[in-house]
């Protein structure tokens, strides 16, 4: 069975009935198949997450994507980046921040208990954040390129390990000068 095309029906539909902003996705591991050591691609879930006014609520689909298996709302948090670390939610960015000096806020959600904890803030707060994980790391970096902060091509690692931010070296400089 061909998955991707009712992944986009789905999302399509969902998107149609969203008020605020449309859902953006991402796949996250379920631990319940985890643990009977099913392959990886039997593992993962998909997962959507919508921006509301003072909270952000996030589904996560049937193995068949035919519909909401888990629907949670996270109050009092606007986040801009949704996405998983070791069988949690990670959510990242602050719409109310967008509009001051950005965001340094990470919060985990554990899905088997409903329970929120923060990471330590990021080093640099982002206006528009975005990120990914490894099973050990999380990756977090700035989206707006065009902006004029000097912090723009800044990248972070969270080291589960370690329970610390560290500064990434920069991979894009600007340039005023370009010489062929």
């Amino acid at each position: 069975m061909d998955t991707l095309p009712i992944c986009r029906r789905w999302l399509a539909e969902a998107q149609k009935s969203a008020k605020k902003q449309p859902i953006t996705s991402t796949s996250m591991p379920s631990s319940s198949t985890e643990a009977k050591g099913q392959s990886s691609e039997s593992q993962e879930r998909l997962a959507t997450f919508e921006g509301l006014i003072d909270a952000t609520r996030v589904c996560i689909l049937n193995r068949e994507y035919s519909e909401v298996e888990i629907e949670l709302l996270f109050p009092e948090r606007e986040c801009t980046t949704v996405f998983t670390f070791q069988d949690k939610l990670v959510f990242i960015g602050d719409l109310q921040s967008r509009f001051k000096s950005g965001s340094r806020r990470v919060d985990l959600m554990d899905l088997s208990t409903g329970q929120v904890s923060s990471l330590p803030d990021t080093i640099k707060a982002r206006l528009f954040p975005d990120g990914v994980a490894t099973e050990n790391e999380i990756f977090v970096y700035e989206t707006d390129v065009l902006s004029k902060s000097p912090d723009r091509f800044s990248k972070e690692v969270y080291e589960a390990a370690l329970g610390r931010w560290s500064l990434l070296p920069p991979m894009f400089e600007e340039s005023t000068r370009c010489a062929a």
